[in-house]
C-alpha cells in the first residue's frame, strides 16, 4: 500500500494512503468520496470495526489479471460497490449477480486503463437504491465494456443511471484540478495543462450491448461532459428502457476546462468546434437482424447546447424502434428500417438524414427511402430532408 511520506517541509506525514484518486490520498485530484476497499482494510487492521463484505464485493488492484467474479454481491449499505476494477489491462468477467439498494451505490465501478469487463450471459446487476449506478466507468482510457446475451442491468430509482461514463468531480470543488478525456485544467494557475497519460484517449473505446436489457430511471446510458465514449455497439434483440443522454460536447467541460487535441506538431491545443475533423464523436452503431428488433424505449439526446457529438448509425438489415419523445443527434445514417413511435422532435446537427439507395435486404426488400423511416402516427411531419448516401 503506497503511503504519503512527507509534507512540503519534509516533516513525516504517513497519514495518507496514496491510491490513485482516492479519498484518503494527498493528491490534488480525487474523484472518490468514500474509502476504497483496500483503505477500509487498513482501517480494519488498525482496530476499527468494519465489515468489508457489506461495502465491497471484490476489488482488483493488480494489472494484467484475467479472472471471473463468481461470488456475487448483495448489500443495502450506503455507497456500496459490488465490483471494482482499479488496476490496468485486466480482463474480468462477472459470472454472478450483483444487487445494491443503499443510497449512492455502484453495482460495478471501473477505473484504471484498458480494462475489459464483461457481464456474462444471463447475469444481472440490480441497483435499486437512490442515486444508484448500475455500471460506472470513472477513470482512465480505452476500456472495453461488454453486456452479453440475456444479461440485465437495472437502476430503477427516479435518479438511477444504468450505465454511466463520468469522471465525476474533484472532491475539492470547482476551484481545483479538473480532469477528463483530453482534459486537464488547473484552476490555481487558470490554464489547461497537458492531459494525463491515463486520460489522453477515449474513456471507453467500445461499449457492446448484445441481446441484453437495460432499464434506468433517470437514464439508461449517460455520458458526462468530461467523458468521451468512442463507440456504442448495440446488436441483436437488445432492449433499452430509458434515455440515452450525452453531455459530451468535445469542446469544453464546465466554464473553463477545454477539451484538447494534438496538433501537427504534437502539441496539445484546444479543439476548434468550427472544424468537424477535430471533434471527438460518439458513434451509436445499431446492428440488429431481420428476425428481431432493437428497442429504445426513451429518447436519444445529445443536445447539450454546445456541440452534439452523437452519430446514430442504423446498419443494413437492422430494425430499430424508438419511442421517444426526442431524437437529437449530430447525424442519422439509416441503411435499415427505423420505426419512430411517439417521437415529437427529431433534429440532426447536419440538417439531413442519409440512407442508401439500394433496396433493403430480406425483411424490408423493396422499401422506398421514405418507408425506411416510419414516422408513426404521432409525428405529423419532419422538416429534415432525407438524402441518398
Amino acid at each position: 500500500m503506497p503511503i504519503h511520506p512527507t509534507d512540503g517541509d519534509n516533516t513525516p506525514d504517513l497519514s495518507h494512503l496514496e491510491l490513485r484518486n482516492s479519498y484518503m490520498s494527498h493528491q490534488d485530484y480525487r474523484n472518490w468520496i468514500i474509502p476504497m476497499e483496500a483503505e477500509l482494510a487498513v482501517l480494519k487492521d488498525l482496530g476499527y470495526d468494519i465489515d468489508l463484505s457489506k461495502h465491497f464485493g471484490k476489488s482488483y488492484y493488480l494489472n494484467n489479471a484475467t479472472d471471473t467474479f463468481s461470488s456475487g454481491f448483495t448489500s443495502d449499505a450506503t455507497q456500496a460497490v459490488g465490483l471494482h476494477l482499479y488496476g490496468n489491462e485486466n480482463t474480468i468477467t462477472q459470472n454472478s449477480d450483483i444487487s445494491t439498494s443503499g443510497e449512492g451505490s455502484f453495482g460495478v465501478r471501473i477505473d484504471g486503463v484498458e480494462n475489459t469487463y464483461t457481464l456474462a450471459d444471463g447475469k444481472t446487476i440490480n441497483a435499486t437504491g437512490k442515486e444508484n449506478i448500475g455500471l460506472g466507468v470513472t477513470w482512465g482510457q480505452n476500456h472495453e465494456i461488454n453486456l452479453a446475451a440475456d444479461s440485465t442491468v437495472t437502476a430503477t430509482a427516479a435518479d438511477g443511471v444504468v450505465v454511466s461514463f463520468d469522471f465525476g468531480e474533484n472532491l475539492f470543488g470547482a476551484y481545483s484540478t479538473h480532469k477528463g478525456s483530453y482534459i486537464f485544467y488547473d484552476s490555481n494557475w487558470e490554464f489547461d495543462l497537458k492531459p494525463s497519460q491515463e486520460t489522453s484517449e477515449a474513456l471507453v473505446k467500445e461499449f457492446n450491448i448484445d441481446n441484453a436489457t437495460i432499464t434506468g430511471g433517470k437514464a439508461a446510458i449517460y455520458i458526462a461532459d468530461n467523458a468521451h465514449v468512442e463507440n456504442i455497439n448495440i446488436t441483436g434483440n437488445t432492449t433499452i428502457n430509458g434515455d440515452i443522454i450525452s453531455d459530451w460536447n468535445s469542446v469544453s467541460s464546465g466554464p473553463q476546462s477545454k477539451v484538447q487535441r494534438k496538433n501537427a506538431a504534437g502539441i496539445w491545443v484546444a479543439v476548434d468546434p468550427s472544424d468537424p475533423e477535430q471533434i471527438y464523436f460518439t458513434n451509436v452503431n445499431l446492428n440488429g437482424d431481420v428476425f428481431s428488433e432493437i428497442q429504445i424505449n426513451g429518447s436519444i439526446n445529445g443536445d447539450n447546447g454546445i456541440y452534439n457529438t452523437l452519430k446514430l448509425n442504423n446498419a443494413q438489415s437492422s430494425v430499430l424502434e424508438v419511442t421517444g419523445p426526442t431524437i437529437a443527434v449530430y447525424s442519422l445514417n439509416n441503411d435499415g428500417l427505423i420505426m419512430l413511435d411517439n417521437i415529437v422532435t427529431l433534429t440532426t446537427q447536419t440538417g439531413t438524414i442519409t440512407t442508401t439507395a439500394d433496396p433493403w435486404t430480406n425483411y424490408g426488400a423493396g422499401l422506398g427511402v421514405d418507408e425506411r423511416l416510419n414516422l408513426g402516427a404521432n409525428m405529423k411531419q419532419i422538416d429534415i430532408p432525407v438524402e441518398l448516401a
